[in-house]
């Protein structure tokens, strides 16, 4: 659907400045101490995409069945992304009703989220890395929403 000819809702000066920070405790926070909680989408439904993918996973490669299995977890996927986009817009759209100028900052999520990489313990071996407690902080932050789009 579209509309032609629809007249832009201009919204009043408040001159209000705020600076955003971006969180895995709550997905934003205000210069203000305002704070949007975290609704943490993928860890609400996570039984059901995993089920799904386990589905999956026991489905013989090219068949009918595993093909309808496929367009089950993506549509179980799709549904947290359109969460977390209809979140992402809703919290936007409040702060740009109640400010003039909105601050964040310029988040690398892409690097924050990479594997850490493994240390030499000068003997020719490798230390533990700590990847699997970074794991979890990386699957927090991307199901956090930062990089909606």
């Amino acid at each position: 659907m579209s509309c032609d000819d629809v007249p832009a809702e201009i919204l009043p000066a408040t001159g209000a400045v705020v600076g955003v920070d971006m969180g895995v405790a709550s997905f934003l926070t205000t210069s203000d101490g305002e704070q949007v909680g975290n609704p943490r989408h993928l860890a609400a439904s996570a039984g059901k995409p995993a089920t799904a993918q386990r589905d999956l996973a026991r489905k013989k490669r090219g068949s009918t069945r595993r093909r309808k299995a496929v367009a089950r977890v993506a549509a179980l996927h799709g549904k947290v992304r359109r969460q977390r986009l209809d979140g992402a817009h809703k919290a936007a759209n409040a702060l740009i009703r109640d400010y003039d100028m909105i601050v964040h900052e310029d988040l690398r999520i892409t690097n924050m989220t990479k594997s850490p990489a493994p240390k030499p313990d000068g003997e020719g071996g490798f230390l533990p890395n700590r990847a699997a407690a970074k794991a979890g902080l990386n699957k927090s932050i991307l199901d956090a929403g930062w990089g909606c789009s």
